[in-house]
C-alpha cells in the first residue's frame, strides 16, 4: 500500500507571480507552462500535478462531505480550512495529499521537495508556515525560508 503525505502551506508571493499562483490555483498547468517555462523542470515530475489541491476540487469535496479528506493522515489538517488552496493579495494559502515517492525516470526527484526549490524559492519572499506530513509519523517536519532558500526547520 502506497503512503500518502500530506503538504500545506502560507507564502508571501512576490507581485510578478501572482497570475502564475492564480493559474496552479485552478489546476491550470499547460497555460501556466505556457507563460512561466520554468515550471516545465517541475511539472515533468511524476505526481507533481497533485500539488496543490485545486480550488475547483477543495469546493467539491466541502460540498459533497463537508471536509477535505486527506488520505493517511492522522493530524487535523482535514478540518483546518484557512490552509485550504486560495490565494488572497499575495498571500497564497495551499494544500496537497498525494504518493512523494521518487520519480525514477528524473533523477529520483521527490514532488514535495521539488516543488520547494523549483517553484516556491523562486516565487515567495516569505514563508508563514510550511508543513508536510508523512503518513503515519507523529508530528509534521516544519520549512523555514533562510535566505532564498527553505529549509527543514531544526
Amino acid at each position: 500500500m502506497e503512503i500518502h503525505t500530506s503538504f500545506r502551506g502560507k507564502v508571501i508571493v512576490r507581485p510578478e507571480y501572482i497570475d502564475l499562483v492564480k493559474l496552479i490555483c485552478n489546476g491550470e498547468w499547460e497555460k501556466a507552462e505556457e507563460e512561466f517555462p520554468f515550471i516545465q523542470e517541475y511539472t515533468k515530475i511524476e505526481m507533481s500535478k497533485k500539488i496543490p489541491i485545486t480550488e475547483r476540487e477543495i469546493a467539491h469535496a466541502m460540498a459533497e462531505d463537508g471536509f477535505l479528506y486527506l488520505r493517511d493522515h492522522y493530524g487535523t489538517w482535514e478540518d483546518e480550512e484557512e490552509y485550504h488552496t486560495m490565494l488572497d493579495g499575495t498571500v497564497w494559502t495551499f494544500i496537497a495529499n498525494l504518493e512523494d515517492y521518487k520519480d525514477k525516470n528524473n533523477n529520483n526527484a521527490l514532488p514535495i521537495q521539488s516543488f520547494i526549490e523549483i517553484i516556491l524559492e523562486k516565487i515567495v519572499t516569505d514563508v508563514v508556515l510550511l508543513e508536510e506530513w508523512y503518513g503515519d509519523k507523529d508530528s509534521p517536519i516544519q520549512y523555514v525560508l533562510t535566505n532564498t532558500k527553505i529549509k527543514c526547520k531544526k
